[in-house]
């Protein structure tokens, strides 16, 4: 960690610790908010160098902007956020973050508010959350896993919908209604052996 970054740690950290002793309570915690009600302190709360790495991060938050079309309400999994006392910060979602800016900005649809979960704790505590979650070992899909998989529901002929496996394996669902409408070919790859997911 540079000088600079312990220096920017330092003065964030004692900022929120301000925040904190201001004990504005809330009386109940938001499943919902607007984009904008939601600040960000990645110098506390975001234990990846993104500085290192931004393609990976451009590749992650494209990967995101995708799924936020192809879901059903343009939703992605709740960031989570915490109360510092004066207002909510992403403790983790930051990327989800920045994928619905990017789609508001993009003009497609419009996305108000986004699906939130608080967490009620100390900064210490929020803290060590946002380094829990984000220190878990998972190895994503990737895009062709994601195809792949949704391929092989079409091809085991059950009856799921094409809004059922788009859900499930993250696809759009103009993608699984167009596997569809492939004749099933008695050696079609996903015809052979299947018998579960």
């Amino acid at each position: 960690m540079s000088a600079y970054e312990t220096v920017t740690f330092r003065a964030t950290m004692q900022r929120l610790e301000g925040e904190e002793q201001l004990k504005q309570p809330i009386r109940v915690p938001p499943s919902r908010l607007p984009l904008d009600q939601l600040k960000e302190a990645p110098e506390v709360f975001q234990p990846r160098d993104l500085a290192c790495d931004t393609a990976t991060k451009e590749q992650h938050v494209r990967v995101l902007i995708n799924a936020i079309y192809s879901e059903s309400g343009n939703r992605l999994d709740p960031i989570t956020i915490w109360w510092s006392g004066k207002d909510w910060y992403v403790i983790d979602g930051h990327h989800r973050k920045l994928a619905y800016e990017r789609v508001n900005q993009q003009g497609r649809i419009s996305i108000d508010s986004v699906p939130v979960r608080a967490f009620s704790g100390t900064l210490i505590e929020a803290l060590c959350e946002a380094t829990r979650c984000n220190s878990k070992d998972k190895l994503a899909m990737s895009p062709e896993d994601k195809s792949n998989r949704a391929w092989r529901l079409v091809a085991m002929g059950k009856d799921l919908s094409k809004r059922q496996i788009a859900d499930v394996c993250k696809v759009s669902t103009p993608t699984v209604g167009r596997m569809m409408h492939i004749p099933a070919h008695r050696d079609h790859p996903f015809r052979l052996n299947v018998t579960a997911c």
